[in-house]
């Protein structure tokens, strides 16, 4: 942003907490500010391997703990809540799902009741670059509403999914690494990222999985990923926090930047096969 402003760049792709300030400068005519909200989707990935997390009142807990707008209003105001692991525009998104928020502090308490844990330590590792440091400290407070302490790793941004993936942290705040495909979306937060396995997976997922993977896109894969969707938004392997957006400052002189970056929500249902060959991209 300060090269932006010191007219060294003509265009710079910005961090979101320098939303407000791009937003405002559009505002007084002084650049254009331009996002395209899409994928990957902020969200707390479990270590479902690690007891009591393992356990699937407990992950429910978390995703119930977490205020989603809350976060939006206090760090990331263009980043809209997400309580879902399939993002709008995708094949299997449920817009009904975002209508009555998660968020519920006592019921998340009574989960952990029911599960009979209390003061739980927690280590979540977080990329060392914004918004992850603010992000990942509002968790921390959000969770140890709950009892459960967590305690905040900073790791270099470039290796914080193979750190992940070594499977010591007993959680990762992260931009969640999926995929334009659906199957790929869900097989990794399923299987990739899944330490726990088969096991703790809701009943009938991975069936309802490997049948929705074959089939073509269309109406019955989009409504297979839908109710796969669905069911891991009931029982949670982790917390979906907020859709994830990429930003640019642009010079007022600079035209047809709508080529490199489309603004609002991309739909990628239009960009899929389906949608090439019905005329809508």
């Amino acid at each position: 942003m300060n090269l932006f402003k010191s007219g060294q760049l003509d265009i710079a792709n910005i961090s979101p907490t320098q939303y407000a300030e791009a937003d405002a400068m559009a505002k007084a005519k002084q650049a254009n500010f331009q996002l395209t909200c899409s994928y990957p989707s902020y969200m707390v990935l479990v270590n479902t391997a690690h007891k009591p997390f393992d356990n699937a009142d407990v992950r429910k807990a978390i995703y119930m703990a977490v205020d989603r707008k809350a976060i939006s209003q206090a760090l990331l105001p263009f980043n809209k809540p997400l309580q879902q692991l399939i993002p709008p525009g995708f094949p299997g998104n449920l817009p009904a799902l975002e209508k009555k928020p998660a968020f519920n502090v006592n019921q998340a308490k009574s989960l952990m009741q029911k599960a009979g844990v209390s003061n739980v330590s927690m280590n979540l590792i977080l990329p060392a670059t914004d918004p992850y440091p603010d992000l990942s400290t509002i968790i921390q407070r959000q969770l140890g509403a709950i009892g459960i302490n967590v305690t905040l790793t900073p790791v270099p941004p470039a290796t914080s999914y193979s750190e992940w993936l070594k499977g010591s942290a007993d959680g990762f705040v992260t931009a969640f690494s999926g995929s334009v495909d659906m199957s790929t979306q869900i097989f990794n937060y399923i299987s990739v990222y899944n330490f726990g396995g088969p096991s703790v997976l809701p009943a009938g997922v991975l069936d309802k999985y490997n049948v929705a993977k074959d089939l073509p896109p269309g109406p019955q894969q989009t409504a297979a990923f839908a109710d796969i969707n669905r069911t891991l938004a009931q029982q949670p392997l982790g917390s979906p926090l907020l859709q994830f957006c990429t930003g640019y400052v642009i010079k007022n002189n600079i035209v047809n930047t709508e080529h490199f970056s489309p603004s609002g929500n991309i739909s990628w249902t239009d960009l899929s096969v389906p949608g090439v060959t019905s005329g809508k991209a």
